[in-house]
């Protein structure tokens, strides 16, 4: 994780294989695709932990999220 006012890492979170995108839901849940692991990664940033890790299928290249 990394604060967005002193730009510095706070947190580092192991997720699945390859991680290559990320994306922040205006809810505060982070989203993690993991391109060789083909899934998923649902980060809970007031706890700095995985989630969840969803299977999603084949090399996922991009991290979206649902309002």
């Amino acid at each position: 994780m990394i604060d967005p006012i002193s730009n510095k890492v706070t947190a580092t979170i192991p997720v699945g294989a390859y991680p290559r995108a990320v994306t922040v839901s205006p809810l505060g849940r982070v989203y993690v695709s993991n391109y060789d692991g083909n899934s998923m990664s649902v980060i809970d940033p007031l706890t700095n932990t995985v989630a969840a890790t969803v299977p999603v299928g084949w090399g996922p290249v991009g991290a979206w999220s649902t309002r």
